[in-house]
């Protein structure tokens, strides 16, 4: 790894945040399609960004059934940051780069972990305690609830789509 993430030749497009506030961006998030088909057998993958920079993700496999935790550590630069997970996610650890976020309800993120074949970029939505909290396995609940905040927030990401070339529906979903 490079001491700058800038320069990361796999990124293909430019963020509107350069200038990414980590502190609005910290917390958890779940990732509701991308343009990856291969990370469709991951469903209803769960971020969540700690104050350190620690990460702990969440997901279940393809048949809703195993869920599978994973931690790792987390390093940002502007828009741009590094996963490096332990053993069992490392094919998830890569630079990714926030291509466009409200911070509050969504955010476009494009990554390059060979999991995707090297290249993805994904739609998160904004998981908070206010809007709901699911039961641990319980898949319907986070399906509804991704799904229920993407129809909500459907203008925006579908403008900031836009400037990368692509359209929500296009995109495989993993949570809904």
């Amino acid at each position: 790894a490079t001491d700058t993430l800038a320069n990361e030749d796999c990124f293909r497009h430019e963020s509107l945040v350069p200038n990414l506030d980590y502190e609005r961006f910290r917390g958890s998030w779940i990732i509701a399609a991308g343009t990856s088909e291969a990370l469709t057998q991951y469903k209803c993958w769960i971020d969540r960004f700690s104050y350190d920079d620690a990460l702990v993700s969440k997901y279940t496999d393809s048949q809703g059934k195993n869920r599978t935790t994973i931690r790792g550590r987390t390093k940002f630069e502007g828009n741009k940051f590094t996963i490096d997970y332990n053993d069992k996610g490392k094919a998830f650890s890569a630079p990714y780069s926030v291509l466009a976020t409200d911070y509050e309800n969504y955010a476009i993120v494009e990554g390059c972990p060979a999991a995707a074949n090297g290249h993805v970029i994904y739609v998160q939505l904004r998981m908070t305690l206010r809007r709901f909290h699911p039961k641990l396995g319980d898949k319907e609940m986070l399906q509804h609830y991704t799904l229920d905040q993407v129809n909500q927030n459907k203008k925006a990401i579908e403008e900031d789509l836009k400037h990368f070339n692509l359209k929500y529906e296009d995109l495989h979903s993993t949570c809904h």
